[in-house]
């Protein structure tokens, strides 16, 4: 990283904050999530209350590489690849989701470093360290555990191990009601009290 700082208009800043900024709120617990302290959520998303356990990205991807390897049940060596080169490949195809979130984490340790060492010496940091610390303050998905998800013009529910969700289609989000034992309750679509 030794590309010269980034060379913007504040004009041109204000648009890139005006089209990616997010709510700070749903970012901290997004954030926390991360570090494996999920809480219950309740969101708006296409005409759609979704609610659930915000969990890490990690969650997402166990369960697709489970399904990665549910694919290759049943898939024959072809006749040319080694026993090895099978097994290698198998082994890839079966764990690149995961590998992939590992790669993320400690491409964030990284940068987390790269500032410290920056701020440390009191220097202003390259334009690809502050793209970098731009692209991490940006989440485009959020992933649920536990997903409930209630359409309008059903009584149904829609019930979801892992979801993921994209944050910009969220225009309403909110945390659910907490008793004094820490158990979390949404109220959803229940009758207004008629006794008045």
């Amino acid at each position: 990283m030794n590309s010269p700082p980034l060379n913007i208009t504040e004009a041109e800043l204000a648009g890139l904050r005006a089209n990616f900024q997010q709510d700070g709120f749903l970012l901290d617990l997004i954030r926390l999530a991360d570090r494996g302290a999920g809480v219950p959520i309740g969101l708006l998303t296409n005409g759609m209350v979704v609610i659930g356990t915000l969990t890490a990205s990690e969650t997402f991807a166990e369960q697709l590489d489970e399904y990665r390897q549910r694919l290759l049940q049943g898939v024959e060596k072809p006749e040319e690849t080694s026993d090895d080169d099978w097994a290698k490949a198998v082994e890839s195809f079966a764990t690149s989701s995961v590998r992939a979130v590992e790669r993320f984490r400690e491409q964030d340790k990284k940068l987390t470093a790269d500032i410290e060492t920056h701020e440390a010496k009191e220097e202003l940091p390259p334009g690809d360290l502050q793209l970098a610390v731009i692209d991490r303050n940006t989440r485009p998905q959020l992933t649920l555990k536990d997903a409930k998800v209630f359409a309008s013009g059903t009584s149904e529910t829609m019930q979801i191990p892992v979801l993921r969700v994209a944050v910009s289609n969220v225009s309403s989000w909110w945390t659910p009601n907490v008793d004094s034992s820490g158990d979390a309750e949404f109220s959803l679509f229940a009758p207004e009290d008629s006794a008045a």
